[in-house]
């Protein structure tokens, strides 16, 4: 008996080590959620500022309030300071913990471009000494790097449920960002006057269609509590209208250069609630989970107390409490394999995404194409040959 209480303590030892580092994970997943609430505002602003900025430096008058990029610019300036502080506390509280490389080397990118880059294109564009499609390709490259950062964060979530939600987030923000590229771009357009300008047109197409890709994948993860909010997407009608208008060249000059801000705009607030209710979620879930773990851990000590402390001078009771303490394990073990089985199937999406993107840099390098007409040619290629689209980007990135 003497050999067999040492076992079943080491046992329940291992097991609570075991619920500690799940803790730690979702304690690590919830700092995140507050991180990734932050960039998302950020990244709004910025893309806020990028389509003003587009307008700023093709129309000599002042610009109102509601598309002075300025007024954006401060917005984003008070949010990038909350981030950097919570930010700094969450570098400190990492120190001496595992985890992915992939995220602090995705947030070191980030805060570079967030320094000198972005400084750099904001002075040029104070001075008009940069032109419009420059300003908003910078602007977009940082951007970017942002949501580079939610990407690796993805890799940092072990629960399930939590990382179908993240998947979800990517896919909305993807599709913003794209929306919101298609707002400056189609205010460089219509404000210059190049609305025969085939090449832009091909990028405005091109911006439309990834949009499309987005929004699709984002339905194949898309929580019931988004589903209000992506409705009211799919009907706004607005935007479309000034779409058609496109194709029968009936937009020129500033004055609905602005209309077509607002139009883009409107359509991306409605986005914008989608994400808020998702970052929301991600909170509530990322919060209960822990919630839920820590309760788990106290009953667990408890039992342990109550089965092997307090029952070793008991006869046979270490030999019982090794059984059921490995009844536990073995039952954890069944459910972290289930849990990645789940784990793997939601983060494929972003696997194949990255695959896809590798293809589309492949052909951007190769025939010299812009990112939206690397993405049309790959889906116009596996539309004529039946194939997937991820398919196809294995062959492409295999030859």
């Amino acid at each position: 008996m003497s050999n067999e209480m040492p076992l079943a303590e080491n046992i329940a030892k291992l097991w609570l080590a075991s619920k500690r580092a799940e803790i730690h994970s979702l304690q690590v997943l919830f700092e995140l959620s507050q991180l990734i609430a932050h960039l998302r505002k950020m990244m709004h602003y910025l893309q806020l500022e990028r389509g003003s900025s587009v307008l700023f430096l093709v129309e000599e008058q002042t610009l109102p309030d509601d598309i002075n990029y300025r007024v954006y610019r401060k917005a984003f300036c008070e949010e990038h300071a909350a981030f950097n502080l919570l930010l700094q506390k969450w570098i400190e509280e990492c120190e001496g913990k595992i985890l992915a490389g992939g995220v602090f080397i995705s947030l070191a990118k980030a805060l570079e471009s967030l320094d000198q880059p972005l400084f750099q294109v904001r002075r040029e564009i104070d001075a008009r000494a940069i032109s419009s499609l420059q300003a908003a390709k910078a602007i977009s490259a940082v951007i970017k790097d942002l949501l580079s950062v939610i990407v690796e964060m993805t890799e940092l979530t072990q629960e399930p449920k939590i990382a179908k939600l993240m998947v979800a987030l990517i896919q909305i923000l993807n599709a913003k960002e794209l929306a919101g590229q298609e707002r400056a771009y189609g205010t460089y357009i219509i404000a210059s006057g190049l609305i025969r300008d085939k090449e832009l047109a091909e990028q405005r197409q091109g911006l439309i269609d990834m949009q499309h890709y987005y929004f699709s994948s984002f339905e194949d993860f898309a929580p019931p509590e988004t589903a209000a909010a992506y409705q009211a997407v799919k009907q706004e009608q607005g935007l479309t209208v000034l779409r058609n208008a496109f194709e029968n060249e009936a937009l020129l000059g500033v004055e609905q250069a602005q209309q077509w801000f607002a139009a883009c705009t409107l359509r991306i607030e409605a986005i914008q609630k989608i994400e808020e209710c998702l970052i929301q979620l991600l909170q509530l879930y990322s919060a209960k989970a822990l919630h839920q773990a820590d309760q788990l851990l106290n009953q667990d000590q408890r039992w342990i107390a109550d089965n092997i402390q307090e029952r070793a001078i008991v006869i046979g009771a270490a030999s019982s409490a090794t059984s059921m303490l490995m009844d536990k394990l073995n039952q954890q073990g069944k459910d972290l394999k289930q849990t990645q089985q789940a784990l793997t199937a939601s983060k494929q999406t972003l696997l194949e995404q990255r695959v896809i993107q590798q293809a589309k840099a492949k052909i951007m390098k190769q025939l010299g194409l812009s990112e939206e007409a690397a993405h049309r040619k790959m889906q116009q290629a596996a539309m004529q040959q039946g194939m997937r689209l991820i398919d196809l980007a294995k062959q492409l990135i295999e030859k």
